[in-house]
């Protein structure tokens, strides 16, 4: 037991000089407990690949928890390694709300690409106009969709 303590100090050590390219003799090294060093290792780890913070299979018990029932049961089914599309993410959530926010996010999207917003407008705005307008309409996007209707 003393011994794996031992190698995964000198390990963690290891990491942390080749991360910050510092010798091991090095001061600020010295500086660090055990838990920081497990700490930071566990922080880059996560920022490389975020998958490691929802561990899979047999670590299914380790999970975030966050004191939100909705979250915590989202989180729970995470750490058991359930696929993410397969999880109802609106449960519990204010429908209301749930719109508003999905709209918010839809006009975010179309000024970060107007070609979002152009479609938008030919699937929901086109199908409203009389024949005459819908062409105008459509002629006066960018591009023009006329001959899609």
């Amino acid at each position: 037991m003393v011994a794996a303590a031992k190698l995964q100090a000198d390990q963690l050590q290891w990491w942390w000089c080749n991360h910050y390219r510092r010798p091991l003799k090095d001061p600020l090294l010295q500086e660090y407990t055990l838990e920081e060093l497990q700490i930071e290792h566990f922080m880059y780890l996560i920022d490389e690949d975020p998958q490691q913070a929802y561990p899979r299979g047999d670590m299914g018990n380790i999970q975030f928890r966050t004191g939100d029932p909705i979250i915590d049961e989202w989180e729970k089914q995470l750490a058991e390694g359930k696929d993410p599309s397969q999880i109802d993410w609106d449960v519990g959530v204010d429908q209301d709300f749930l719109k508003r926010f999905k709209e918010y996010s839809k006009r975010v999207a179309e000024r970060l690409d107007p070609a979002l917003a152009e479609a938008r407008l030919k699937e929901e705005v086109a199908p409203q106009l009389p024949p005459l307008e819908r062409d105008e309409f459509l002629e006066s996007l960018v591009g023009g969709f006329k001959d899609t209707y």
